[in-house]
Parts: structure tokens; sequence; C-alpha cells
């Protein structure tokens, strides 16, 4: 289920706390496709950016491609690059300051461009071409046990700080866009906000102990 999947995360060491039961009744009727295409997808929602790098760190694998949208100077994706297979770091405008920064951590698998997060189309681009990359790039012994097999065919990690003030309407709309527009290669989304961190704090799901009838029980199948 959805809110299973956001799990924030409190502290630089990435104790993940246990994830919420799933729903008794699981009543979707009328949502089954929407919540099949996002099933696989998981939501990591963090607070401060010491969480958000250390998801980096203890999340990402050797064989992932990976995109980080709002990168700024470039920190964050920096440390992609040293857990992935493929790093790309987008921002709507980089300063002279944030290209100085960047250009000391590019490298030939670590790469920047100036692009807007709404700008699905190329980010789609972009996300063939580095999987593409990827595929190249990639040794397979240096993934260790329980990897996959290779890279996918796009972007398989996003990492979204769009701003730490950001409204929470605008972070869940691109959630949104990116779960649907690389549902076929991504598997995981990182989150760097306050404000979602905040409700998940405070969120629990409810459903009446009714059983779901034969009907739903069927409709979700």
């Amino acid at each position: 289920m959805w809110f299973a999947k956001c799990v924030p995360c409190w502290v630089s060491g990435l104790a993940l706390p246990p994830k919420p039961s799933h729903r008794l009744n699981h009543r979707r009727t009328g949502h089954n496709q929407y919540f099949e295409t996002r099933a696989n997808i998981e939501v990591v929602v963090t607070e401060h950016v010491d969480d958000y790098r250390a998801a980096v760190s203890s999340l990402v694998r050797p064989d992932d491609v990976a995109l980080e949208v709002g990168c700024a100077g470039g920190v964050t994706t920096a440390a992609l690059g040293k857990a992935c297979c493929v790093a790309v770091g987008v921002d709507k405008s980089f300063s002279p300051g944030m290209l100085a920064e960047q250009s000391g951590y590019a490298k030939d698998h670590v790469t920047f461009k100036q692009l807007d997060a709404t700008d699905i189309g190329a980010l789609l681009q972009l996300s063939k071409s580095a999987a593409q990359e990827a595929r190249e790039r990639y040794d397979p012994a240096s993934s260790g046990d329980g990897a996959a097999a290779g890279p996918a065919g796009g972007f398989s990690v996003i990492l979204v700080d769009i701003s730490g003030s950001a409204k929470l309407s605008a972070v869940l709309d691109l959630l949104e866009r990116y779960e649907f527009c690389f549902k076929d290669s991504l598997r995981l989304l990182i989150v760097k906000s306050f404000r979602y961190a905040c409700v998940l704090d405070r969120t629990r799901t409810f459903e009446s102990s009714r059983a779901a009838t034969a009907e739903e029980v069927e409709a979700e199948a």
C-alpha cells in the first residue's frame, strides 16, 4: 500500500522503523490500477540533509541508475556517484558558485544538467541515455550479493530535494509524475521534505472493521 511504502528516516544512521501494518481489508475498488503501477516503488522520506545523504549510502545499489532533482552544488549527486553505476544531477538554474562546486564532483559517470523538475520529456530522454551509459559501464563483480542482474532501462532511483521549504503539494505532484512516468524502471524515491516528514509522523490509515465483500476481494485480485 502507498503509506506503507512511505517510510520517514529520522536519524543519519538510518535505523528504519518497522513499516506500518498493511490495511486489513484492502478495499481498493476503482483504485487497483493506481496501486498496481506503484506497488514496487518504495518511498523514503527524510527531514534533514544528513539523513538524506545517509539514505543514499544505505539504500542505493551499485547497479542503480540514479537522478537527483534539485542537486544545487552537487554534494549529494557526488555521493550517489560513489554508490551507483551512473548518477545525474539536475536543477532549474545554476549559480556561478554551484557550477564551480560541481566541477570538483563531475566524473565520467557523474554529470550535471540544467533542467526543470517538471520537464518530464527531457528527464525521460536523460533517463534513456543514462541507462545506456550504465549498461556500458556496469561491472557485475562490483554489485555484491543480492543485487539485480544489471542496470534498469532507466532511472531506478530518484532523489527529490526541490527546496527545504517547498509546499507539500509541489512535492507530492512531482512524486506522482515520477512514479507514473518512470514506472518501468523506478524502484526507489528518496525525498527530503520536512513538511512531508511531519505529516507522516502524524499519519495512520483507518478503515472500518467490516470484512471486505466478495466483490471487493474479486476487484482487488
